[in-house]
């Protein structure tokens, strides 16, 4: 009987890899999650809330992409052909038209997503 450590080594890997990518998902659909419930009031907003609803379109647009492998690099936010108006502003008065929705959401969770990474992960 012979033990193959590369083997070994090789099943491990993949697994941490497997247990890396599921954690980013969860942190990802959490994200998504949370920004589409926090754009989902039917108000009139004022600049720095959040985007009041009047169509869903842009709830609906909400999105996350996970990438695998050694250049992973993931994405949340909108494919709404507006919300970059909405989140950095527009016209003259940039700062006054701002109703930021994905960094605000992405930093009010911030801890919660760092919960999910590290307990899926380690």
């Amino acid at each position: 009987m012979t033990f193959r450590f590369e083997s070994f080594v090789d099943d491990v890997m993949r697994d941490i890899e497997k247990s890396e990518e599921n954690s980013r998902r969860k942190a990802l659909q959490y994200s998504a999650k949370k920004m589409r419930k926090n754009i989902s009031k039917r108000s009139v907003s004022t600049s720095g809330d959040y985007p009041g609803r009047r169509s869903g379109g842009l709830r609906k647009s909400i999105r996350y992409k996970l990438k695998t492998g050694k250049k992973g690099v993931s994405f949340v936010g909108s494919t709404a052909p507006h919300a970059h108006l909405l989140e950095f502003g527009h016209g003259d008065g940039k700062e006054q038209n701002k109703r930021p929705f994905v960094n605000k959401t992405l930093l009010e969770e911030e801890q919660e997503i760092i919960n999910i990474l590290s307990t899926e992960y380690f």
